[in-house]
């Protein structure tokens, strides 16, 4: 099944198949709109893959990261390079609160790039750091390095 815009399923249920999800914000947060297309992202699992996007899963993803950060949530030193936070709950709330999630079985190596070409979310940063948000990749590279141990904390 193909996965462009025009005739992109919705799933009630993410399944455990390979495929997209789309985030986009139902309540203006950063500046941005509600209706927003905040993050594009793929996985060959992607119920799997939404659910460690938005903190529900150990290990939780990119996106997770980059909305604690903006947030100004708290970094946990020696947390790794996949930096962690001490609030992390509070981020989970954060995107039950703001996000929807749309979720589509498709060939995902080829249109997730599409799809970030054409919607330049925000938060996607492979692919897009042209259009990525102000400041965001300052931020994840403070956030690893107080993750890592060469800096005591982070400022914004």
């Amino acid at each position: 099944m193909e996965c462009s815009d025009r005739n992109m399923r919705i799933e009630n249920k993410y399944p455990h198949d390979p495929g997209i999800y789309i985030v986009k914000l139902v309540k203006s947060a950063f500046g941005l709109p509600p209706g927003c297309i905040i993050y594009v992202g793929k996985g060959n699992d992607v119920g799997k893959r939404v659910n460690q996007e938005v903190g529900k899963c150990s290990g939780p993803a990119t996106l997770f990261r980059s909305i604690g950060l903006l947030l100004g949530k708290t970094v946990i030193p020696g947390s790794g390079k996949n930096f962690r936070f001490i609030e992390r709950r509070e981020i989970a709330e954060w995107f039950k609160e703001y996000t929807v999630h749309e979720v589509t079985k498709c060939d995902w190596e080829r249109e997730e790039k599409a799809l970030i070409r054409r919607h330049r979310p925000p938060f996607n940063i492979v692919h897009n750091s042209r259009y990525c948000y102000p400041g965001l990749l300052e931020l994840r590279r403070k956030a690893r390095a107080i993750a890592m141990g060469r800096c005591r904390h982070l400022t914004l």
